[in-house]
């Protein structure tokens, strides 16, 4: 499958089952930009934070190495280094960002996260809701990597009727 979404309650570890979703996939997979969107900037930095936290744990170096010599940008945003014989680029942004033209070291996103990316006002507003929906299908989505990409859709369970995660359970083209 390529795309999931996935409903969990608040409280019951989304943001941490993302954080080892992301650890997995520089660790072990070939993936090579990985794409954190949430409801706002700050939220996909603490994202991004999190996992650089977690690749300098001493047990993670010292089975696989230190991601930071090969680290070429280190901001809060953004993350691009060479670990383990590629490129690795971890990015994050908020709902409604710009993505035109997202293309860092000739690589588009080969995973894309949306980690609560609906909040509970934006679900329960059909305007907001169709808007960030229409943002996600029409622009996030299409800044994708020409190879593929994995899309997880992680949200609370709203028990609205403008929820977006309602939307995808009804999409036969997202795994639930």
């Amino acid at each position: 499958f390529t795309q999931l979404a996935l409903g969990i309650p608040r409280g019951h570890g989304k943001t941490t089952l993302i954080k080892l979703y992301i650890l997995f996939c520089i660790l072990f997979t070939k993936k090579q930009f990985i794409l954190i969107i949430s409801s706002t900037a700050s939220l996909a930095e603490n994202i991004i934070a999190d996992v650089a936290d977690m690749l300098n744990e001493p047990n993670i170096k010292k089975v696989f190495g230190d991601w930071k010599v090969g680290l070429e940008k280190d901001t809060q945003e953004q993350k691009k280094f060479v670990f383990r014989g590629r490129s690795v680029i971890l990015a994050g942004l908020g709902a409604g960002g710009s993505l035109r033209g997202l293309n860092l070291k000739n690589a588009r996103p080969d995973v894309m996260i949306f980690e609560d990316v609906q909040t509970a006002e934006c679900a329960e507003s059909k305007v907001q809701s169709d808007s960030l929906e229409r943002w996600m299908v029409g622009t996030a989505m299409k800044a994708k990597s020409p190879h593929g990409c994995m899309y997880v859709f992680v949200g609370n369970m709203y028990p609205t009727p403008y929820s977006i995660l309602r939307k995808l359970k009804t999409n036969p083209k997202w795994v639930k």
